[in-house]
């Protein structure tokens, strides 16, 4: 794969530096009262073969040249990063009147921002080819060529502090692609930053009959039962449920206490928020289309999940529409997806209509590699820092989990866990969740936020960055 690499790297370097940046700058945004006092620029960048990634950047709102850059990428896989923009931590909130308002705790408020909507058919993301099956190795080298294609177009942030950050399947994305960035010393990677990662399948899996039972999802009697014939009768440090469905009733017990969390009504993104768009397959009679959350396909435990998926592999791909769970994101895609909004941003005409999700990367997306332990610990060896975050009440890539792949790293405890603050509203100082400092690796969590971490607690979580860009938690 290393030469692979050379040979695109060498091609995209001979790109032009010059005309790109003016073409892709975005002067006039529709819906905003006032257009923002910095600059932003959309267009593409080229990845591997006849492959290009829809990007959107934001300078920095302090007009710091020395700002790092912070590039985002959202999971599924084919969740687009535009929704990481709109509903989490970029710049603008879309109204349901198709309108604008600042976001006050936008991340450009101390970075310069780049949203990647990858891999190709993601968003506005295409291949001349139209052949978007895809693998994790190929992503992670079409989202290097991608970054080596942006500084090629933005030279004036090479020196800047690079990091990458992202969420759920970024858990993925970002360590793949970070093990690569680190061999070129061009870039001046810092480090990565995931939240609500999706890292470790059998510790996350498992992980969350923990917090079912220990949030009341689950009865005291069937949590007896999953000790019984899942773990011997004995509950140690952790029990891998899923490593004994061999046992007698293990897996039918499994199967009912997995049912309760993910077959019912419950927002598994957040568990003590509302659902406000159904996570499972409906037959959607104005699009004529079925709709399922692209995030029911993490969970190949689940039965009903896998029934779906069933059914949907056996539909034409024009046939099914993928959404993220519990969130509607219906005004999100009628502004992105409004002619004059397109010609703002340089879509060109051949590209579909924007979706939340792309159902035919996901639908045909290989997953690799199921632990991303070797990844991690690559980065780490070169020197480069680690922010892991989940929100507390995340039910489908959970802070337990998350603190089982990091202790399996078997990393140097600096600092012991203990509480980090924000300022409220009100200006007193509140705990925005806990913290356990290893060496170039910070486990974070955010209090009362879900799957969606900047989106539920967004003052405290710009916090977060802040602390973690000055090394100050």
């Amino acid at each position: 794969m290393a030469c692979i690499v050379l040979i695109l790297v060498l091609f995209v370097s001979v790109h032009s530096t010059n005309a790109a940046v003016s073409e892709d700058e975005v002067t006039f945004l529709p819906g905003l009262d006032e257009q923002p006092p910095w600059r932003q620029y959309s267009g593409y960048l080229q990845a591997s073969g006849t492959k290009k990634f829809h990007y959107w950047f934001f300078e920095s709102a302090r007009y710091l040249i020395s700002d790092p850059v912070i590039m985002w990428l959202n999971g599924g896989p084919g969740c687009s990063s535009l929704l990481g923009l709109f509903t989490e931590n970029g710049p603008f909130r879309v109204l349901p009147n198709k309108t604008l308002v600042y976001h006050p705790y936008s991340w450009n408020r101390i970075a310069n921002m780049l949203y990647l909507e990858s891999p190709a058919g993601v968003g506005m993301s295409y291949s001349d080819d139209k052949y978007y099956r895809t693998n994790d190795d190929e992503t992670s080298v079409d989202n290097y060529l991608a970054i080596l294609d942006f500084f090629n177009k933005y030279p004036e942030f090479k020196n800047n502090n690079f990091y990458i950050t992202g969420e759920s399947y970024g858990g993925i994305y970002i360590p793949t692609v970070s093990s690569l960035v680190i061999g070129n010393l061009d870039i001046n990677f810092k480090g990565m930053a995931i939240g609500n990662a999706m890292e470790n399948y059998d510790t996350n899996e498992n992980a969350h009959l923990y917090l079912a039972y220990y949030h009341g999802l689950i009865g005291k009697d069937l949590w007896q039962d999953l000790i019984n014939y899942c773990c011997n009768g004995t509950l140690k440090e952790r029990c891998m449920f899923t490593l004994h469905q061999d046992q007698p009733h293990c897996k039918d017990t499994f199967n009912a206490a997995h049912a309760i969390v993910f077959e019912g009504d419950l927002n598994y993104f957040n568990i003590y928020n509302e659902c406000h768009n159904s996570p499972y397959l409906k037959f959607d009679k104005n699009r004529g289309k079925y709709t399922t959350s692209a995030a029911n396909w993490m969970f190949p435990s689940v039965k009903r999940f896998q029934k779906e998926a069933e059914f949907l592999r056996s539909l034409p791909i024009e046939k099914v529409r993928l959404t993220e769970a519990c969130l509607d994101t219906s005004h999100v895609e009628d502004y992105l997806n409004s002619p004059e909004v397109r010609k703002a941003i340089h879509i060109p005409d051949f590209i579909p209509e924007w979706q939340p999700v792309s159902a035919v990367v996901s639908h045909s997306y290989v997953s690799v590699y199921p632990d991303m332990s070797k990844q991690h610990l690559q980065v780490l060896a070169a020197g480069k820092r680690t922010m892991l975050y989940n929100g507390d009440v995340d039910m489908a890539c959970d802070f337990l989990g998350e603190s089982w792949f990091v202790h399996d790293l078997k990393l140097t405890v600096v600092e012991p866990r203990k509480a980090w603050f924000y300022q409220a509203e009100d200006n007193t100082s509140q705990v925005g969740g806990f913290i356990k400092k290893y060496k170039n690796l910070d486990l974070v969590t955010v209090r009362g936020a879900g799957h969606l971490s900047p989106s539920d607690k967004p003052r405290e979580v710009l916090q977060m960055l802040i602390n973690f860009l000055n090394e100050e938690m």
